[in-house]
């Protein structure tokens, strides 16, 4: 997920990331293509102020 996280920093979509995802054959953790929502959501669990304060 690095290189779509550095992907969508550089302003592709995650419907972008969901589509090619899909056309590598590169399945979810379940085996099943990769929905933007699901993009989405890691994504923003990757974000470094993703609520955590430092302290």
């Amino acid at each position: 997920m690095r290189e779509d996280f550095r992907r969508y920093l550089d302003g592709e979509s995650p419907e972008g990331i969901a589509q090619d995802l899909t056309a590598r054959s590169i399945p979810t953790a379940k085996g099943k293509p990769w929905p933007p929502e699901n993009v989405r959501h890691v994504l923003s669990s990757l974000w470094p102020a993703s609520g955590s304060t430092g302290a």
